[in-house]
């Protein structure tokens, strides 16, 4: 991806950094070259005087940077004519890509502004929320002012963090996992998708000295946004890095608004509580839980279950009728799970799952196993995605 932005570019992008509880959050721009927002216990946040980006993240429970910030600018999106524009390019001066910054002293707000004149004009406006303890909030939203399309969005982009001083990082990847220093060490990257194999829009930073977690709290009243997650490594840059990069596609046409989730940057804490925040804010503790859904009963039986999977795809030749014949060879009060009885194959005809393959049989013998089964103990989960 290209992050230099050619000349002619027209956009104003501004970044509003407001404070939850004034009393507890600290400005400061008395040096040359930052701006630092800060609150008493938990963090210091310091913001580039020349163009806005993250200069470092400091984890006050620790007293340690756990970011050296963005390698380039804060934000970065693409017009549908190939142009990209990115905070980079801007400066206080500059006739057409201008940066600017003003703080609300009242109400405890930060606004980072980029103004830039021509073809690609736009008004873009990051607002960031901090609070008293671990947390502050930013939420990216756009008003695409030029007569193209804005196709790509990119925020945090290249927020790094030192490789030397990773204990491991915690993703939502399939079940879960947690990358170790040796795949960073190797010059791995990771890229995935939310929603898919990422369930949650989230990563968790553990480092030698500190911790900081990125995530996404979407309006429950709103269409999904989707996200691309990407870990990226920089091997010339400061000893050695790695870099947050999370880019959503976009259809913005001219005239037209777009409000990105809020990206919630929680410094200090443990994965537990950052993982709570996350699943609260998200209003995920007001769905019901698996026990409300199944009931006392079922639920009880579903917790001892052992999955016992049946591919009809796969490694035989079983039909309905052939593997309602071996049912009474199986454990009762287990979960079975019947795959691959779709027709053309696996994966192939969803959302229309039956009728299922001529091979295997007919739907009323597909009906009549699930019946035996469920008659006979396990209960039954057919296959779907």
């Amino acid at each position: 991806m290209a992050l230099g932005c050619p000349v002619h570019l027209g956009v104003v992008l501004s970044l509003t950094l407001v404070a939850t509880a004034p009393g507890q959050v600290q400005f400061a721009d008395h040096q040359a070259d930052r701006i630092c927002v800060s609150n008493a216990d938990f963090y210091e946040a310091a913001f580039r005087k020349s163009d806005g980006r993250i200069l470092h993240l400091v984890d006050k429970t620790t007293n340690q940077e756990v970011s050296c910030g963005n390698v380039f600018g804060p934000w970065v999106l693409r017009f549908s004519d190939g142009t990209w524009l990115g905070g980079n390019a801007f400066s206080p001066t500059h006739p057409s890509r201008r940066f600017s910054y003003a703080w609300d002293a009242q109400s405890s707000w930060l606004r980072l502004t980029y103004a830039a004149t021509g073809t690609h004009a736009c008004t873009v406006t990051i607002s960031v929320q901090p609070s008293a303890g671990p947390e502050f909030d930013t939420v990216l939203s756009i008003t695409n002012q030029s007569d193209l399309d804005v196709e790509l969005i990119a925020y945090p982009v290249h927020l790094a963090f030192r490789r030397d001083r990773i204990k491991g990082v915690y993703l939502p990847y399939i079940e879960g996992v947690r990358l170790l220093p040796g795949f960073f060490e190797r010059g791995k990257r990771f890229s995935s998708r939310y929603p898919g194999q990422m369930f949650t829009d989230f990563a968790y930073t553990q480092l030698t000295a500190g911790s900081f977690a990125v995530y996404g709290v979407q309006d429950p009243r709103a269409p999904l946004i989707p996200a691309d997650w990407k870990i990226l490594p920089h091997e010339d840059f400061a000893g050695g890095l790695n870099k947050y990069h999370r880019d959503f596609t976009v259809a913005i046409g001219p005239g037209q608004q777009w409000h990105a989730p809020t990206t919630v940057f929680s410094i200090g804490t443990t994965l537990t509580a950052a993982m709570t925040n996350y699943w609260t804010r998200n209003g995920h503790d007001a769905m019901p839980t698996l026990a409300d859904k199944l009931g006392a009963e079922r639920l009880a039986r579903l917790s001892q279950a052992v999955l016992i999977k049946r591919d009809f795809v796969q490694g035989s030749s079983w039909t309905f009728a052939s593997f309602q014949e071996f049912l009474p060879t199986l454990p009762a009060r287990n979960l079975l799970h019947l795959v691959g009885f779709g027709a053309g194959g696996f994966d192939r005809n969803y959302p229309d799952y039956l009728p299922p393959s001529p091979a295997l049989g007919t739907l009323a013998e597909l009906q009549a196993l699930s019946a035996s089964a469920r008659s006979a103990g396990p209960l039954v989960m057919p296959y779907t995605n």
